[in-house]
C-alpha cells in the first residue's frame, strides 16, 4: 500500500483543470450548526470531512522527483490522487462510517477483559526456545531493519504512518523479540502482524494496483510505468516478501489462536483507520481511497477488511492449513 504524509513538491491541479499554484483547497460539503440542540450526527459527519485537503504530487510520497509536464503527471511511475472521484476524496462523512467505526470501537472496550484473559493462557509457540530458529528470526530482523533503514534514508519518516511500514515495523519486532527471548510480547504480537501482512498483499494486488491502474491518465505507458515502480526494491519487499517472512513466522513457531489474537489485531486495525481519516485523508493523501469515509457504502469496505482478519484468523488456527502457515 502507498505511503506517505509530508509534502515534497508544488501541487498539480485537480484533473481535467488547469495547474493549481495553492497548496490547499477547502473541501465541499455543508456544516450542520444546531445551537439549541447540540450537534447531531449528520453535523458531525460534516465537521468531519470540511477540512482544507492540502493537495501535492503523489509520487514525491514515494521518494520520486517532481515531474516536468502538465500537471506533474507525465513521467511519473505514480497516479495523481485527483484521478479518483471527487466525492470520495472531500466532502462530509457519511453516518454509516461514524455509526460502523463507533460500534466497532465500543465492541472492542467491551470484549477487552476477555480478550485479556485469553493472553494470560497463552504459551510460547512450539520450538521458540530452539536455537537454530532463533538464529533465522534474528537474521531475518536484521533484514527487515536493513530495509527499514533504506527507506528511511530514501524517503525520510513519512512513509512509517502507512499501514504498509506500519505493518512492516510490527512484522520486525515480532522476529527480534522472538529470537532474543522476549516471548510475551513476541506472541502478543503474532496475529497482528500475520493478519496485517495479509491485508497488505492482498489489498494492494489485488484492488490497488487494478484500481489505480484502470484510473491512470496517460495510457500504456503510464501503466508499464507504474508496474515497473511496484517491482523496486522497496515496494517487493514491503507488499509482496513481507507475507512470506510473516507466515514463516507463524508457521515456525506454532501455535493454537486464542481470542486476544484477533482482538489485538482488531485494536491495531481501528488505531490505524482513525490516523488514516484524522490524518492522512484530511491532508489529500488518499492513498486508501476504498477506504473513504464519505460514501453510504464505506461500511462494506470495512466489513469485508474485518472479514479478512477473521478468515486469517479462521485458518490461521488450524494447524494443516499452509495457506496461512499454521
Amino acid at each position: 500500500m502507498a505511503e506517505g504524509v509530508e509534502a515534497l513538491g508544488q501541487s498539480p491541479g485537480c484533473r481535467g483543470g488547469t495547474a493549481a499554484a495553492t497548496t490547499a483547497v477547502p473541501a465541499t460539503g455543508k456544516r450542520s450548526h444546531h445551537r439549541r440542540h447540540g450537534p447531531t450526527l449528520r453535523a458531525l459527519c460534516a465537521s468531519a470531512g470540511s477540512r482544507e485537503v492540502k493537495r501535492r504530487h503523489s509520487g514525491a510520497h514515494l521518494g520520486e522527483e517532481q515531474s516536468a509536464g502538465e500537471d506533474g503527471i507525465p513521467g511519473s511511475a505514480v497516479p495523481d490522487f485527483d484521478i479518483f472521484p471527487e466525492y470520495l476524496r472531500v466532502g462530509p462523512w457519511s453516518p454509516a462510517a461514524v455509526l460502523f467505526i463507533a460500534c466497532f470501537a465500543l465492541w472492542l472496550l467491551g470484549s477487552a477483559a476477555a480478550a485479556l484473559e485469553s493472553l494470560q493462557a497463552i504459551a510460547p509457540g512450539e520450538g521458540a526456545d530452539q536455537a537454530g530458529k532463533r538464529a533465522l528470526q534474528l537474521g531475518l530482523a536484521g533484514y527487515c531493519g536493513g530495509v527499514n533503514v533504506f527507506v528511511g534514508r530514501k524517503m525520510g519518516w513519512w512513509p512509517f504512518l502507512s499501514y504498509t511500514m506500519v505493518a512492516y515495523v510490527l512484522l520486525m519486532l515480532r522476529l527480534a523479540s522472538s529470537a532474543l527471548g522476549a516471548l510475551q510480547l513476541a506472541e502478543a504480537l503474532r496475529f497482528p502482524v500475520l493478519a496485517m501482512a495479509w491485508v497488505t498483499t492482498t489489498v494492494w494486488w489485488l484492488v490497488l494496483v487494478p484500481l489505480l491502474s484502470a484510473f491512470m491518465p496517460g495510457g500504456k505507458g503510464a501503466r508499464q510505468r507504474f508496474l515497473r515502480f511496484n517491482c523496486s526494491f522497496f515496494l517487493v519487499n514491503v507488499h509482496l516478501l513481507n507475507l512470506p517472512l510473516a507466515m514463516y513466522d507463524h508457521r515456525s513457531t506454532w501455535r493454537p489462536l486464542v481470542f486476544w489474537d484477533l482482538w489485538a489485531s482488531f485494536v491495531f486495525a481501528l488505531i490505524y483507520l482513525l490516523l488514516y481519516l484524522f490524518v492522512l485523508d484530511a491532508n489529500g493523501m488518499h492513498f486508501y481511497i476504498i477506504l473513504s469515509p464519505r460514501p453510504w457504502w464505506c461500511f462494506l469496505v470495512y466489513a469485508a477488511i474485518i472479514g479478512i482478519y477473521i478468515a486469517t484468523s479462521t485458518l490461521g488456527h488450524r494447524g494443516s492449513q499452509p495457506a496461512v502457515c499454521s
